[in-house]
C-alpha cells in the first residue's frame, strides 16, 4: 500500500466519567501537534450510549473493533488508541501501513501480562509469553477482515479472558495469519531491532527518559505514544513520572501551557 496515499482515521472512546482522569485533552493536543492533519474521531458519553443501547452485550470490554467498523468502510487505515497516551512524537511506524495488524510491545520492568492455557491434566503452559504479549491500548489496521474477526471474538469470548480484548486480540495475532507488526520493533525493549517506544514498553524506565535534540528518549531509543496504563481512573500526573527536564520540555513544547 502507497502510503502516501492510505486515508488515515484514529479513534479514541471515552465516557465522561474518564476523559478528565485519563487526561484526554492533553492527548488529544499533544496527538495535534505531531499530525494536525490526520483525522482524529472521539467517541464520547452520547455516542456511546448510543451504540450500547443498540446492543445489550457492548461493553466497555469488548468495544473497539465495534467502533472501528463505524469507520472503516471510509479509511484504508483505522487506528485505536486509549485515550491515557501522550503522544511525544511521529507515528511513523503507524503511517508506514506496511502491515495488516500493528501493536506496540506490552514487555516491560513494571509489570506484564500473558495469555495461558490449561490442558489435560490441568498442566498450564504459556501460549503467548509476556514478552510476545501485544499491547492492545493501541491497535492500527488495514485489513477489514482482522476488524471483523476481533469484534466477533470480542463479542463472543472477552468475557470469560482475564485480560478481556487483549486477550482476544493476542489470540487473533497468534492463530490466524496477518502480517502483524510490532510498532516498536520488536518485542523485547532490550533487544537491537526494538527502535522506539510505542505503548507500554517505557513503563517502569520513565526515570531513564532524556531530552535529546528535541526528542524524548529512553536508553537511546525514541518515544513516539507514552501509555499510562497504570490501572485507576486518574492517571498520575506527567512530573510525578519524568524528569523536570523532561517535564518542561512536554509542557513548553508538545502541550502549550493555558494563557
Amino acid at each position: 500500500m502507497d502510503k502516501a496515499q492510505v486515508k488515515t482515521v484514529f479513534y479514541t472512546i471515552i465516557s465522561d466519567s474518564h476523559y478528565a482522569g485519563c487526561r484526554t485533552d492533553e492527548f488529544i493536543e499533544s496527538f495535534k501537534h505531531f499530525h494536525p492533519t490526520i483525522e482524529l474521531v472521539v467517541f464520547r458519553q452520547e455516542e456511546i450510549d448510543y451504540h450500547f443501547g443498540r446492543n445489550e452485550h457492548l461493553n466497555f470490554y469488548n468495544c473497539k473493533a465495534y467502533f472501528a467498523k463505524l469507520l472503516y468502510n471510509q479509511y484504508d487505515l483505522v487506528v485505536n488508541i486509549d485515550a491515557d497516551h501522550l503522544i511525544l512524537g511521529k507515528l511513523d511506524s503507524i503511517l508506514a501501513a506496511d502491515y495488516d495488524v500493528a501493536c506496540p510491545a506490552n514487555y516491560n520492568v513494571f509489570s506484564n501480562a500473558s495469555l495461558k492455557i490449561v490442558s489435560t491434566g490441568n498442566n498450564v503452559s504459556s501460549f503467548v509469553s509476556e514478552e510476545r504479549y501485544y499491547q492492545g491500548g493501541l491497535i492500527a489496521s488495514t485489513s477489514k477482515a482482522f476488524w471483523d474477526a476481533y469484534d466477533y471474538a470480542s463479542m463472543k469470548h472477552s468475557h470469560s479472558l482475564h485480560y478481556k480484548e487483549n486477550d482476544v486480540l493476542n489470540l487473533i495475532l497468534t492463530l490466524c495469519d496477518y502480517k502483524v507488526k510490532y510498532l516498536d520493533g520488536d518485542a523485547n525493549f532490550k533487544s537491537n531491532e526494538f527502535h522506539s517506544y510505542y505503548g507500554c514498553a517505557s513503563l517502569g524506565q520513565e526515570h531513564l527518559a532524556i531530552v535529546d535534540n528535541g526528542q524524548i528518549k529512553i536508553t537511546g531509543k525514541t518515544v513516539k505514544a507514552y501509555h499510562f496504563a497504570k490501572a485507576g481512573i486518574n492517571k498520575p500526573p506527567v512530573s510525578s513520572l519524568f524528569s523536570k527536564e523532561v517535564t518542561a520540555f512536554i509542557y513548553s513544547t508538545i502541550i502549550k501551557p493555558k494563557s
